[in-house]
């Protein structure tokens, strides 16, 4: 079921609210819903600061401020959900997530900048290509395939010989995307 700007205000509003909660496990689940919430609804005009792009900024400045959550989680998520808005705003943000204590966070914020197309990404994406678990490896093939950055290519195609078919398939769509795309170089 698809909800109309309306529906999509209300939605965004609680879980903007539900992010100010003391309970971490309800800010987490905001951050998580709020990277689901928005589907494009055709802009019926109005007032300005309201309709689609208004509610679209309001989940992407929340999401900015939940990822200095003391939550580890919800900062993953808020990343995470900001990658899922493609919103340029939210990269001055997501920088310095790169250096967050937590391997998670700091994975989380290299995809939503890899996906940006922020090069400082790529030595956290590349760490994860090379060590991370499958779902990691297979996650950071696919940012780095998107950044389009040429450093990315060794360790592109050291990944087709991973042991998960999922890596390889996505290390492979990487390098032509990577060798396709002029990218960034390296920082």
């Amino acid at each position: 079921m698809m909800l109309g700007i309306d529906g999509q205000e209300q939605l965004v509003n609680f879980l903007v609210d539900l992010l100010q909660s003391e309970s971490a496990p309800a800010r987490r689940a905001a951050a998580r819903a709020l990277g689901l919430s928005i589907r494009p609804v055709p802009d019926p005009g109005g007032p300005p600061g309201s309709g689609p792009a208004a509610v679209e900024r309001l989940a992407v400045e929340s999401l900015t401020a939940a990822l200095r959550d003391p939550d580890a989680l919800v900062r993953s998520h808020a990343a995470d959900a900001l990658r899922a808005f493609s919103a340029p705003a939210s990269l001055p943000s997501l920088l310095p997530m790169l250096q967050d204590p937590e391997e998670e966070v700091r994975f989380a914020a290299a995809v939503a900048a890899g996906d940006l197309g922020a090069p400082q990404s790529l030595p956290v994406l590349l760490e994860a290509l090379r060590r991370g678990p499958p779902h990691r490896r297979r996650q950071a093939a696919a940012s780095l395939g998107t950044l389009g950055a040429a450093a990315s290519v060794p360790a592109l195609m050291d990944a087709l010989g991973d042991p998960s078919r999922v890596v390889q398939e996505r290390a492979a769509v990487a390098l032509g995307t990577a060798w396709e795309t002029p990218g960034p170089s390296p920082p």
